[in-house]
């Protein structure tokens, strides 16, 4: 059985953080909150993740998801991968798919997680470069002063019309299939995770985050917001009360990066600089009383 009081650790706990900052809510309609993220900075190692709504055990499937690829990607694993970079690709990929054989395996062992699934985006950061791999429709998006991209491709049925020249990116909000899923973890098929790399540059700001999110704000007030002159956790903060505002239709949940070149200081000179502490999920933002 998975050890369910060990796990929720992945989203417990307040932790202060200058440059990243996660927060969950459960929204204002569903009655439990299956989604997770973890945050570990020392690994450079970033993840989200989605419970499959109306699906058995969703909120198991996502903390597995997470625990898996998290503790695939042990101290050793990275340093090898510092000194093989070639190989992050199929790192990331192998770690998704290793998630994704762990749900099927759990959902064929106990009748109640029979059929139960997510979505997952996880971040890399080596270097100035943050490597991406993702199933599903958690998304992330990246920000500078002037624009902001969606680096990630939803698996859903509405993103192939898209691909297709058939819809609109933008009109995917308004579409009554747009949860219609072509890929996720623990759905009885054969997993092809995307993976992107992307260069960052000081001042660039990467949100990552479920459909709770993004599907109640629109890409020009997520730049908005990411933008802001304020803390990560305030910005945190701000996107979860407007998607409540909004109806709070599912569960919440983002984490929210700055990149500044400090990231790639050596360890000698990281030793004035560097946090200290245990990493972890930074806080849930109570959604009940947004009235402020």
């Amino acid at each position: 059985m998975i050890n369910l009081n060990r796990l929720l650790k992945l989203s417990a706990g307040k932790v202060s953080q200058e440059k990243v900052c996660g927060a969950t809510d459960i929204g204002k309609m569903r009655e439990n909150n299956e989604d997770y993220f973890f945050i570990e900075k020392k690994k450079q190692l970033f993840i989200v993740s989605d419970g499959m709504g109306g699906h058995n055990a969703g909120e198991v499937a996502s903390l597995t998801a997470t625990q898996t690829v998290r503790d695939y990607f042990s101290v050793e694993r990275l340093a090898k991968l510092k000194k093989n970079p070639q190989n992050i690709r199929e790192e990331i990929i192998n770690s998704i798919k290793q998630a994704h054989q762990r749900i099927l395996e759990m959902s064929a062992q106990n009748p109640d997680y029979k059929g139960m699934g997510c979505t997952i985006v996880v971040a890399l950061m080596i270097d100035d470069t943050l490597h991406l791999g993702h199933i599903g429709d958690s998304r992330a998006y990246l920000t500078d002063e002037k624009s902001i991209a969606l680096l990630t491709t939803d698996h859903t049925y509405v993103m192939q019309l898209v691909k297709a020249g058939k819809m609109r990116l933008e009109d995917i909000r308004k579409s009554n299939i747009k949860n219609h899923l072509s890929q996720a973890l623990g759905a009885p098929i054969t997993l092809t995770p995307d993976y992107v790399s992307q260069k960052l540059n000081p001042g660039n700001r990467v949100l990552m985050c479920t459909d709770g999110l993004w599907d109640l704000i629109s890409d020009r007030e997520i730049y908005n917001l990411l933008t802001q002159n304020k803390s990560k956790d305030q910005i945190c903060k701000d996107f979860i009360r407007k998607a409540n505002r909004k109806g709070g239709l599912d569960n919440i949940t983002l984490i929210v990066i700055e990149y500044d070149d400090s990231d790639n200081l050596n360890e000698d000179q990281k030793s004035e600089t560097s946090d200290t502490g245990e990493y972890g999920v930074v806080f849930s933002f109570p959604s009940k009383d947004d009235s402020e």
